[in-house]
């Protein structure tokens, strides 16, 4: 199987239990929820998967994501997002190559 490395996607879910502690000034932190919020990226593919006989052959969807990076506050930039989706598609990329997956 072959995939493109442009296929692979990046993935921002909310941080569903960020660890605040680090924040020290107290409009910041009550700012939280509102004006920001804390987030995780991680790489993801789909990948179609045949099996069966020729006669009777399936496909399913099996999607893979990197383990993802959590903890980035949402206001932090566009800059520092895209330089995680790209570390963390590197680990993608190293996790289907794994797999037997061929990344062109």
């Amino acid at each position: 199987m072959k995939i493109k490395k442009e296929d692979i996607e990046r993935e921002v879910l909310i941080d569903e239990i960020p660890d605040l502690s680090y924040i020290k000034n107290q409009d910041r932190l009550d700012s939280y929820g509102d004006e920001w919020i804390m987030e995780g990226i991680r790489a993801k593919i789909i990948l179609e998967i045949s099996y069966g006989s020729k006669n009777d052959l399936c496909t399913i969807l099996q999607t893979i994501t990197s383990p993802g990076l959590w903890g980035i506050e949402s206001d932090c930039g566009e800059d520092y997002k895209d330089e995680v989706f790209q570390e963390e598609k590197a680990i993608l990329i190293d996790v289907l190559r794994g797999i037997g997956v061929e990344v062109i």
